[in-house]
């Protein structure tokens, strides 16, 4: 079953439109949990997502790449670099004018979205849910959460984080994440059968994912249960120390813990 997410980027352009035009200049040049990175370096980093997917995909640009790329590990150096690089250069750009480009180029990206062919493979596979290739439905609810947990880091900084909580824009976001979990527990050293329940509760959702590999008699069972609010924190480690996550594991202790080193992000 896919996760249709196209339909989603006009609510969460909108909003993102809204809220850089509430912001101050104080809001703009805030530091966030991100490393190095300010609330402006956000929205640049937001900004690097829309123009480099049209570049790529849209206009068929293909930029000469100068590293060799012969590991995950070395795919998310390279990545962690681009966006490093991009976010530097937009250093003495305002604002005003940065807001500006953003507003354009979602808007633009939003409406190549909608021509393409949804069960063709992508131009980019969906790596931190271990796959080398992937449909395009697939890398554009992975470009959603993207676009989504990017505008919650700005919107946890300022302290205007409801909006984007409601169960049609924040469920897709979990159920694309959660697409990891075999490939999680996959690297999982165990000769036994996993069993693994996660149960998501809270003001915004409440709902369960399950992941089993073949049953048998010999199996080891956990059941993570944790607050809506605080899944995504721990998916794209922005909340990195778990004793500020309210969450509960029953069942095998281990199994459970290995939930929290799991990430659905690439930096």
């Amino acid at each position: 079953m896919i996760i249709e997410t196209v339909s989603l980027f006009p609510k969460i352009n909108s909003e993102l439109e809204k809220l850089l035009n509430s912001m101050s200049f104080e809001d703009w040049n805030l530091k966030t949990k991100f490393p190095n990175w300010t609330v402006k370096d956000i929205v640049a980093h937001l900004l690097d997502t829309s123009i480099r997917k049209l570049s790529t995909e849209k206009y068929n640009y293909e930029p000469s790449i100068n590293t060799k790329i012969e590991s995950y590990e070395d795919l998310v150096v390279y990545i962690t670099n681009l966006a490093d690089t991009w976010v530097n250069s937009y250093q003495r750009v305002s604002p005003e004018i940065l807001m500006k480009m953003v507003i354009t180029y979602q808007n633009e990206l939003v409406n190549f979205l909608k021509t393409i062919d949804l069960f063709k493979n992508s131009k980019n596979s969906v790596a931190w849910a271990g796959e080398k290739e992937s449909y395009n439905w697939f890398d554009i609810a992975r470009e959603y959460t993207e676009r989504w947990h990017h505008q919650m880091q700005i919107r946890e900084t300022i302290k205007q984080t409801d909006v984007l909580y409601e169960k049609e824009l924040y469920k897709p976001v979990l159920d694309t994440f959660l697409k990891a979990l075999p490939y999680h527990y996959g690297k999982y050293s165990t000769k036994k059968d996993i069993n693994f329940e996660l149960t998501v509760i809270g003001s915004y959702i409440n709902d369960k994912w399950i992941y089993n590999t073949e049953e048998g008699k010999d199996n080891i069972w956990t059941k993570v249960t944790i607050k809506d609010t605080d899944v995504w924190k721990v998916l794209t480690k922005w909340e990195k120390n778990t004793s500020n996550i309210e969450y509960n594991i029953e069942g095998n202790l281990e199994l459970g813990q290995h939930f929290f080193k799991m990430m659905c992000i690439m930096i």
